[in-house]
């Protein structure tokens, strides 16, 4: 799987349920990334490896991926602005999944991508 076909399946399956309870009321079809970074950037991981990373966005905590020593954010759309990306902490997955509302729209994600992906053709265990 490459990463635009990830990304592009993202877009067709983010909903107001897989947003964070933060966001809920801000989240819309027109901004599909609202709200999902935390369990995009885990999801990321889980497919492509490199790093989770954290950092901070007008006060609101933000999640992205390293890989290969590049930044990948496939959630940066939600907000309206360039984003620093020069402070940032890592984070492992099991500490982010340890919040069970994290865990819980995580998983639930996860389940729609790969049903996505099998639709389209592609296993998402490979």
């Amino acid at each position: 799987m490459t990463i635009d076909l990830f990304e592009k399946t993202l877009l067709d399956i983010y909903s107001v349920d897989t947003c964070s309870p933060l966001c809920k009321d801000i989240w819309s079809k027109d901004n599909p990334t609202m709200g999902h970074c935390a369990i995009v950037a885990i999801l990321f991981y889980d497919y492509f490896g490199g790093e989770i990373y954290k950092n901070e966005v007008d006060g609101i905590v933000h999640y992205f991926n390293l890989i290969d020593n590049k930044i990948i954010d496939l959630t940066t759309s939600q907000f309206n602005k360039e984003i620093d990306y020069s402070v940032k902490r890592k984070k492992e997955k099991d500490d982010i999944l340890r919040i069970q509302e994290t865990l819980y729209r995580y998983n639930l994600l996860k389940e729609r991508l790969e049903l996505a992906l099998t639709k389209k053709g592609v296993d998402p265990n490979e």
